[in-house]
């Protein structure tokens, strides 16, 4: 049965290589995995977060970090891990991931990718070194899900990775639980589970968390430095798949259509909304 998969927009790549250079709008191309900058940028930036988390918050709450820790370290080799969590700070992530013990964030194979904005992340030749040195694809908002920084989602779930996404799109500090999601993260789910190699369907985490919008709120005058004293709450969701979603719309169907995206983006959010 043809399965439809990820390809690349050759339009959208052709304006974003037009604003930026090759390692700025294609992180993935640069070979981190080899730079002593990775090995030393992301276990110093999670130690950080670590730190914060741990000794300039009043408390800190955390609930099935455990079954979290099982599912970066311990799961089939070969099964892609998506995590998507709610966007309420800019310090979202890196600091989430001061929960991991230092063997984790040392470990470069076991670090998330994730997804940063390309006009924040991606501005300077510095701020695009730094970001991709950290496991940051370049996502240009607006551009459709056949821009280069979701097909390079897409092959390192197919490689058995971890993604880290934030499926808002944005920060929200509305007072609402959540703002609509984006199709990319249910693209991602269904695309990888119809299309993985190894037969088995990528994991999907929820993570609901509280406290680090008020740590670091929009309004503030200075919108890097985090306020101190305030209390966090991260909560790890039970993982799921989507494998019999997807059997089931490939065997009424004959194939996956580009509009499948939509059900399990609507699933994940209901996910979301219960834990």
């Amino acid at each position: 049965t043809p399965v439809k998969t990820l390809t690349l927009n050759s339009k959208i790549a052709a304006q974003m290589k037009s604003r930026f250079s090759v390692g700025e709008c294609f992180p993935q191309r640069i070979r981190v995995q080899s730079s002593l900058a990775s090995r030393a940028i992301i276990p110093m930036v999670t130690s950080l977060s670590g730190f914060f988390l741990r000794r300039c918050c009043a408390s800190l709450n955390v609930i099935n970090r455990d079954r979290f820790l099982d599912l970066v370290e311990k799961r089939p080799k070969g099964q892609a891990l998506i995590t998507v969590a709610v966007h309420n700070s800019t310090l979202d992530d890196p600091v989430l991931w001061g929960l991991l013990p230092p063997r984790v964030s040392r470990n470069y194979q076991q670090m998330r990718w994730s997804w940063g904005a390309q006009e924040i992340c991606f501005s300077n030749p510095f701020s695009a070194w730094f970001f991709s040195a950290g496991k940051v694809i370049s996502i240009l908002r607006g551009a459709g899900l056949g821009q280069p920084g979701v097909v390079s989602a897409y092959e390192r779930l197919l490689d058995g990775d971890w993604v880290h996404v934030f499926p808002e799109g944005r920060v929200n500090q509305s007072g609402t639980l959540l703002y609509p999601l984006r199709w990319g993260v249910g693209k991602l789910i269904a695309s990888v589970t119809a299309n993985s190699p190894g037969g088995l369907p990528p994991l999907v985490l929820p993570i609901y968390h509280t406290g680090l919008d008020v740590s670091l709120p929009l309004t503030q005058k200075w919108s890097y430095i985090p306020r101190c004293g305030k209390e966090i709450t991260v909560l790890f969701g039970e993982p799921r798949t989507f494998e019999t979603e997807v059997s089931a719309h490939l065997n009424e169907n004959g194939q996956y259509y580009e509009n499948y995206r939509h059900p399990f983006t609507e699933d994940t959010e209901r996910d979301r909304h219960l834990y």
